[in-house]
């Protein structure tokens, strides 16, 4: 292993290599391919860590920052073995390239800034990047903002404002990130209601890309994510009550459209509450009301009229088989569950329902235990 000068001088002559070649470059053995970015990287690996960041701090005071792209993704990917070694003259480097000309050189050195710097360093550039003139750095700064916990209000403000001038991908991504920032965002539900109430066909039926990942800086589609659907994941992750009407309208305008979705139902995630949608479904809807309000919507054929009407269940239960429980001999659920249930559904039940009801109670034919009675009295 080389040392001293010999050292030195090694590392400037691979680092030739990667000035002249990007990252998909590679070379041809006897047997197989080597990647020649990796390959340098393999050797840097091996030497003097101390001399390697010096070499990289003098590689991005070259007028051509040729070798920028490579330096960052060496600092991000081998930060246990650089960061203690990291120099202040080093960060301050990476910091500047946070004003490149360039969006997604912007974009690369804000996170590597994330891997290297203390985090009031890096907080500092990214809420300058919620201003940023391209719209892209903006949201990659929001989310490493929210990843961090950090300056959350300027965060709600900056996602907000693209809310209502952004692309259709970029409102979207926005709105996921507000769900992202969770309760703390409920500042936005004005602007993500009267957005979910408007009548701009385009935010519904169009999909979009998805949205922007931090941590790898690719786009992920999440399903096809429009900007509707981001909007009803965002309020419910915002998780308050009061955005349920706004919900419920729109589940309705989409339940009983001329124009039927053509798409699968969505699954929701227990593993991290996030949604995964298609454009313009239904249960996707659904399954943010019944965050909000422990109830979930369905569409049900009134017999009367032959018209479907919206029925109202917790769980797999809707009005009629609640009172069916609480008659019966054995309920399925506690005296407590199934009248709180009752009280819940009973102000959003139809005719229809309530005539169900009736019967349920006037066929009890047996003496019904001193619980039964106290419950069917309170029914």
């Amino acid at each position: 292993m080389a040392s001293g000068e010999d050292a030195d001088e090694a590392i400037e002559a691979v680092l030739v290599a990667t000035r002249v070649h990007d990252a998909a470059a590679y070379y041809q053995s006897d047997t197989q391919q080597h990647m020649i970015w990796q390959t340098v990287q393999d050797l840097l690996t091996s030497m003097d860590q101390q001399k390697v960041l010096a070499a990289l701090s003098r590689e991005l005071k070259r007028a051509d920052r040729a070798n920028r792209q490579f330096v960052l993704n060496y600092l991000m990917t081998f930060e246990r073995r650089t960061l203690p070694k990291i120099s202040d003259e080093l960060i301050g480097q990476v910091e500047q390239l946070t004003m490149e000309s360039q969006p997604d050189a912007r974009i690369s050195a804000l996170l590597a800034l994330r891997v290297i710097a203390p985090n009031q360093t890096t907080a500092a550039r990214l809420v300058a990047a919620l201003s940023d003139r391209e719209v892209d750095v903006q949201l990659f700064a929001a989310n490493l903002l929210i990843e961090m916990r950090s300056n959350t209000p300027l965060v709600v403000t900056a996602l907000r404002r693209i809310l209502d001038s952004g692309s259709l991908a970029q409102r979207s991504e926005a709105a996921w990130r507000l769900g992202d920032v969770g309760p703390r965002a409920a500042s936005a539900l004005p602007e993500l209601t009267a957005c979910l109430e408007g009548d701009n066909r385009e935010l519904t039926t169009r999909g979009v890309d998805g949205v922007l990942q931090a941590a790898i800086g690719t786009r992920t589609t999440y399903g096809g994510v429009n900007v509707k659907d981001a909007m009803v994941r965002a309020m419910a992750e915002i998780g308050d009550p009061s955005a349920a009407p706004a919900l419920v309208a729109e589940w309705e305008r989409r339940a009983y459209a001329d124009e039927k979705p053509q798409t699968n139902a969505p699954a929701w995630d227990q593993r991290d509450q996030r949604m995964r949608s298609q454009s313009q479904n239904i249960s996707w809807v659904a399954d943010a009301i019944e965050r909000l309000l422990g109830m979930r919507p369905k569409s049900d054929r009134d017999p009367a009229t032959g018209i479907n009407v919206t029925v109202w269940y917790i769980g797999n239960a809707e009005i009629g088989r609640v009172y069916r429980y609480g008659f019966s001999s054995y309920p399925g659920s506690s005296a407590d569950e199934v009248y709180s249930f009752a009280e819940r559904l009973m102000p959003r039940s139809h005719d229809f329902q309530r005539e169900t009801i009736h019967g349920s109670i006037t066929r009890v034919g047996r003496t019904p235990t001193e619980e039964q009675l106290d419950l069917e009295l309170k029914l």
